[in-house]
C-alpha cells in the first residue's frame, strides 16, 4: 500500500473565527483528497470573535488532525487596532509593525515553551504550507521536505506604506520557503518576492450551496457581507445606502465586528437597513439568492476575496472597490462585476445606476453563476494539493 502524502497546514487564528481565510482553511480539510492525503491543520487560539462552533468545525475537519496552538496575539492585541482604523495610515503601520514583532521576536521561544507537548505531536510531515507567512518562526520544530508559504499581500513600490514598509521581513521569510503561493495573476505579477517553484492558486467556493434563482419583480435588495470593520467599508455602504433616500429598496448585512452596533442604530433611523448578524452554511447561502447586488468597498488590500465569489456564483452583480482591480477584470469585461472608489460619493452613485438597471441585472443571473464556477472548491483543493505534491518531488529531486 502507497504512502499517504503528509501534508500541515498552519493558520495563525482559530478555525471559529469563520472569515475568509479561516473557511478557506476550512474547505481544503472538508475536500482533502484523504485516500492520498494525510492532512494536519494547526490553528491558534486566537478568535477576536466566535462565529462558528465546534460542530460547525467538525463537520469540515471529520477525519483530519486539527491541533492547536497558543498565540501571543491572544494577549497582544495589535491586529484589532490595525483593523479599526480607517485612514490613520500611521497607526496602521505602527499596530501592524507591533504584530510581526511580536510574532517573529517573542513568538519563536515563548511560543515553543507553551506548545512544546503539541508540537512534538506533529512528528515529521513532507510539505508545510504556511497560509500565514509571517508565523514561519513559530514552526521551526517541525522537519519537513518542501516549505511553501502563501503570499497574501503586495510589497511593490505602489503598495500602502503600512505593508510596503514591511517588505524587508516579507524578503527574510521568504527565502526560508521553496515556493510561494499567490491568490491571483495580479499579486504574482506585481510582488518583488519570488522562488523557483511560485504558483498561483485562487481560493474556491461551494457552487453547489452557493447558486442562484429567480427573483420575484419586488423592491432591490442590497448586500454587504464582511468582518464589520472600518477597514471593509462599513460605514462606506451604510451611509452610501442612507443617501438613497424615499427609495423602495433594502439593505441587508450579514456579518460580526466592532461595528455591530452601529449598523444596529443605522437600522432603527432607517427601516430599509436589516443587520442580520453572522451568518453560514445554507442560511448565508439563502441570503445571497434573494437579493440583487453585492456591494464591497473595501480598504485594504484583498487577494481575492470569498464573499465576493460567493455573490457572483449566486448570481449576483457586483460593486466592488477599485483597489481589487486586476483580480475580478474577466468579471468585468463580461459586464458582471463593476469596479468603484471606495468613497461615499462613487458608491453612493453606483448604487443609484444599479437601481436603473434592476431588470438588465436579474436577467444576467443564471449567466454571472455560470461563470463563477471555475471556482468551485473541490477542484481547486485538489489543484492545490497536487501543487504541492509536484514541488515537493521536484525539491527532493533537486
Amino acid at each position: 500500500m502507497e504512502e499517504k502524502f503528509r501534508l500541515l497546514i498552519f493558520i495563525h487564528t482559530n478555525l471559529t473565527l469563520g472569515a475568509g481565510e479561516e473557511k478557506a482553511i476550512l474547505n481544503y480539510s472538508r475536500y482533502c483528497p484523504r485516500e492520498t492525503v494525510n492532512l494536519t491543520v494547526v490553528q491558534t487560539d486566537y478568535s477576536p470573535f466566535r462565529n462558528l462552533s465546534d460542530d460547525d468545525i467538525k463537520s469540515y475537519t471529520q477525519g483530519i488532525r486539527l491541533l492547536t496552538i497558543f498565540s501571543p496575539e491572544s494577549k497582544f492585541k495589535f491586529e484589532v487596532l490595525y483593523t479599526s482604523q480607517n485612514n490613520n495610515i500611521i497607526v496602521r503601520a505602527l499596530a501592524r509593525f507591533g504584530f510581526i514583532a511580536v510574532k517573529l521576536f517573542l513568538a519563536p521561544p515563548y511560543s515553543f515553551y507553551k506548545n512544546r507537548k503539541t508540537l512534538s505531536r506533529i512528528g515529521e510531515v513532507d510539505a508545510i504550507l504556511y497560509y500565514d507567512l509571517e508565523f514561519v518562526k513559530l514552526m521551526p520544530f517541525v522537519k519537513s521536505k518542501a516549505r511553501i508559504g502563501t503570499l497574501r499581500r503586495n510589497f511593490n513600490p505602489k503598495a500602502q506604506f503600512s505593508n510596503a514598509a514591511l517588505r524587508p521581513v516579507y524578503r527574510y521569510l521568504a527565502k526560508k520557503m521553496d515556493a510561494l503561493h499567490f491568490l491571483n495573476r495580479n499579486l504574482m505579477k506585481n510582488s518583488i518576492i519570488h522562488k523557483k517553484f511560485d504558483f498561483v492558486q485562487e481560493s474556491g467556493v461551494d457552487t453547489f450551496q452557493f447558486k442562484p434563482e429567480s427573483i420575484p419583480n419586488n423592491n432591490m435588495k442590497f448586500l454587504f457581507v464582511s468582518r464589520l470593520e472600518a477597514i471593509k467599508g462599513t460605514e462606506i455602504v451604510i451611509e452610501a445606502f442612507r443617501t438613497l433616500k424615499d427609495l423602495d429598496i433594502d439593505l441587508y448585512v450579514v456579518g460580526s465586528g466592532s461595528l455591530a452596533d452601529k449598523i444596529k442604530e443605522a437600522g432603527g433611523l432607517d427601516t430599509r437597513i436589516h443587520y442580520l448578524g453572522y451568518k453560514s452554511g445554507k442560511e448565508l447561502a439563502d441570503i445571497y439568492r434573494m437579493c440583487d447586488v453585492f456591494v464591497f468597498p473595501t480598504l485594504q488590500p484583498e487577494q481575492h476575496p470569498l464573499v465576493i465569489k460567493e455573490a457572483l456564483a449566486s448570481g449576483m452583480f457586483v460593486l466592488c472597490s477599485s483597489s481589487l482591480h486586476g483580480i475580478f477584470d474577466d468579471f468585468e469585461a463580461k459586464s458582471f462585476l463593476e469596479y468603484v472608489n471606495p468613497d461615499l460619493k462613487s458608491v453612493s452613485q453606483a448604487m443609484k445606476a444599479a437601481i436603473s438597471s434592476v431588470d438588465a441585472i436579474r436577467k444576467l443571473r443564471f449567466n454571472i453563476a455560470r461563470s463563477a464556477e471555475i471556482y468551485d472548491w473541490k477542484n481547486i483543493t485538489e489543484r492545490l494539493f497536487q501543487k504541492i505534491i509536484d514541488i515537493t518531488e521536484k525539491k527532493f529531486k533537486d
